[in-house]
């Protein structure tokens, strides 16, 4: 949808310049033929413009209603299966870590009074 706005954007900007060199040419028309002309080409131009405008703002609309689905899976629950030996051991020494931090904590607070 980015790109799809971001071309409607590019036109848009091509169509407008268009626009003002219509308007240009219009102010320097010297007969009516090519003030009709002129007229005609720029009015073309304009419903293009108005076109895009109105696709622009669909778009812009279909994005503020859009809806994300987001689905959190465990790792080991979704089939990766048990893991790696040195993951094993590093939980296993994480464990053992934390399980002598706080034997630790319990020596310094008997120790301390």
């Amino acid at each position: 949808m980015t790109q799809q706005y971001v071309d409607l954007q590019q036109q848009l900007t091509e169509l407008r310049s268009e626009a003002a060199a219509y308007t240009r040419l219009f102010e320097r028309a010297q007969s009516m033929k090519d003030m009709i002309t002129i007229q005609q080409a720029l009015t073309k131009v304009n419903a293009e413009m108005q076109n895009l405008t109105q696709q622009a703002h669909q778009l812009r609309q279909t994005v503020a209603l859009a809806s994300v689905d987001v689905t959190l899976t465990n790792l080991r629950a979704a089939g990766r299966g048990t893991p790696s030996p040195v993951v094993q051991a590093l939980e296993q020494s994480m464990g053992v870590l934390g399980s002598s931090a706080l034997a630790l904590l319990d020596v310094v607070a008997w120790l301390v009074p």
